[in-house]
């Protein structure tokens, strides 16, 4: 019988698979939404297609293999095909990637077995249905799927509103490659109908977080470097104050001037600052004049460590981002020792000595990465359908361990006295907070943000089962993350 030739993919299906709604309509199978007539349809196609007798394109491929044709269809033979061909029966494209580029108006490309070392992205305007399950030989269904993929994300369909089916082929992330990397098999996200039918889906594995590293917030000089040590005083005059910049955060603190001399009238030395409200003898307080000692300055105290991860991470419209640990706060610097007081015994001497300025807060510990995740199928905002497909995660990567903090400077000496009393030593800066643990990775057959995916009982999913570990706070005990979860399906947040 002679094929019946019509202008438009919604025509067609009108004609020839009239009823097909929902997730058994391929892409461009069913009347366009909008209700339009045969006219519109056949101008918004641009090019023909031809449909063969007995051709129900709202049928599972195993039940019309009339449909098997290149008047709907442009093929794919990864051994035997040529991207300068046809992208016929007679003469296939050798990649998916030239198929999508050259499908036009038709709604399916068809891929016999064979290993395919491509990702597939599909978009609004590259909507297509996938399908697989054919002998290259003859292009008849026998089942055997075409392997498909190349990086960590091997199918990506963003922002498809056009129905869409993908039956019987596996496709195949590689494991990540980078600290904290994520293997999705397939995402979907802001698509509003895709089907996947008989398809396997293959992550690798996630990486192990990477480890948090600590910084610095100070160099190392000797106590009595000019940089931190106190001021001298000069004849009667006291020591000056030293507001200190040595500290990389530009929190810095101040040794107290020391107290003038001279018959004329003593004074006191001033106090260390910041005050850290601590007590005498360290507490950085100036002496008074008549030849008081000034106090050391006060040691900060260790800052807070920050808190490990609390989730396990969130979906994105490019993927999964595990959560990191917090990383932790610079310590405070020590409080600067007190000036010593000036005495009244001499002319031109009796000055104290500057106090020494309080060293430098350490570095806060970084945060430990989240570990990467092992995910067969991510839908974020999107209707998505399984029908009897087979889902098997690896290993989700560990949790990386925070770091601890820096340890505080030393404070400064004091400065030297003419006459009157010497100044009081800076106190010791704070170590800084310790870098909280990563989050665990995650391995997940079906991981959504939105609606949860439609899942019938012939879908097989297995995930490995125990979770991964979660990283180690830099104060092991106190600021650990989580682990991962190993889940069949999960429920993520996108916050």
């Amino acid at each position: 019988m002679r094929a019946l030739v019509v202008s438009s993919v919604a025509l067609i299906v009108g004609v020839l698979a009239s009823g097909c709604s929902g997730d058994d309509c391929a892409n461009g199978s069913c009347l366009s939404p909008d209700g339009g007539d045969a006219s519109s349809d056949a101008a918004d196609a641009g090019s023909d297609v031809v449909v063969p007798q007995n051709c129900d394109l709202g049928a599972d491929i195993t039940a019309s293999p009339a449909c098997i044709d290149d008047g709907i269809g442009v093929f794919v033979d990864a051994t035997n095909g040529n991207d300068t061909g046809l992208g016929t029966k007679a003469s296939p494209f050798k990649t998916i990637a030239k198929a999508l580029g050259a499908v036009g108006a038709k709604p399916r490309i068809y891929v016999c077995a064979g290993t395919y070392a491509e990702d597939v992205s599909l978009t609004q305007t590259n909507a297509v249905g996938i399908f697989g399950g054919l002998k290259c030989a003859d292009w008849t269904y026998d089942g055997s799927q075409p392997v498909v993929g190349k990086s960590s994300l091997a199918l990506h369909a963003d922002g498809v509103t056009k129905p869409i089916v993908i039956s019987d082929v596996t496709f195949q992330a590689a494991a990540g490659a980078n600290a904290g990397d994520s293997s999705i098999a397939a995402l979907v996200n802001a698509s509003t109908d895709v089907t996947l039918r008989r398809v396997k889906l293959r992550p690798g594995a996630g990486k192990d977080g990477a480890a948090g590293t600590t910084g610095a917030n100070w160099t190392t000089v000797a106590q009595d470097d000019p940089s931190i040590a106190g001021k001298s005083a000069s004849g009667a005059t006291g020591g000056a104050d030293h507001a200190c910049s040595i500290c990389m955060d530009s929190v810095n603190s101040t040794g107290g001037g020391g107290g003038n001399g001279g018959l004329a009238g003593a004074t006191g030395g001033n106090n260390g600052k910041p005050n850290l409200s601590a007590n005498a003898p360290d507490d950085g307080a100036g002496g008074a004049s008549g030849c008081k000692a000034g106090d050391n300055g006060a040691n900060a105290s260790a800052a807070t460590a920050a808190p490990g991860a609390a989730v396990v991470g969130k979906l994105t419209t490019a993927g999964w981002v595990p959560t990191p640990g917090s990383d932790g706060p610079n310590g405070g610097p020590g409080q600067g020792g007190g000036g010593g007081g000036g005495t009244n015994l001499a002319i031109n001497s009796g000055a104290g000595a500057g106090g020494g300025c309080g060293g430098c807060g350490g570095a806060g510990g970084k945060g430990g990465g989240g570990g990467g995740a092992s995910i067969g199928l991510a839908v974020s905002a999107s209707k998505v359908t399984l029908v009897a497909c087979d889902i098997v995660t690896l290993a989700g990567g560990a949790g990386g361990a925070g770091s601890s903090g820096q340890d505080g400077q030393l404070g400064g000496y004091a400065g030297t006295a003419n006459g009157g009393c010497a100044g009081g030593v800076g106190g010791t800066g704070a170590t800084g907070g310790a870098g909280g643990g990563g989050a665990g990775g995650s391995s997940v057959g079906v991981l959504y943000a939105g609606n949860k995916p439609a899942i019938d009982q012939a879908t097989n999913i297995v995930v490995p089962a125990s979770p991964a570990t979660k990283g180690a706070g830099g104060a092991a005990g106190v600021n650990d993350g989580i682990d991962g979860v190993a889940q069949a399906t999960f429920q993520a947040s996108t916050n």
